[in-house]
């Protein structure tokens, strides 16, 4: 695969943006295609390893591998901050700012790593 050389020609002006970006994303997807199959036969496996860690009573450990447990569904609550800043100003605003202060230190933030997004083009049918 030669991502280096297409990369190294653009840093060294060899070749234009668009060009670049079209050999790269070209290749991206010829990798995508690649794993897909892959990962289909993951999903496969895990599959089967649950239905047999199941049957022997939900834990097994294997030499050289490690610990395989099944997990039961869970329910993960969340909450719509945007909407609970709109309840934290009416709170404020309505003179219940002691509400609203207390519903405001709950207010969690972490910060994510910015990267690459792609939106693939939808593809027109005939």
């Amino acid at each position: 695969m030669n991502t280096q050389t297409i990369f190294e020609q653009w840093q060294a002006g060899e070749l234009d943006n668009e060009a670049t970006l079209t050999s790269l994303c070209k290749m991206l997807t010829s990798v995508k295609d690649s794993l897909e199959p892959l990962e289909d036969m993951q999903k496969i496996i895990r599959s089967q390893l649950a239905e047999v860690v199941s049957y022997i009573g939900g834990r097994a450990s294997v030499a050289g591998f490690g610990e395989l447990k099944v997990t039961e569904p869970s329910l993960i609550t969340s909450y719509d901050y945007h909407q609970l800043d709109k309840l934290v100003i009416h709170l404020t605003e309505a003179g219940h700012a002691d509400i609203a202060r207390s519903i405001a230190a709950c207010r969690r933030e972490t910060s994510r790593a910015g990267g690459l997004r792609i939106d693939k083009a939808k593809v027109e049918s005939e």
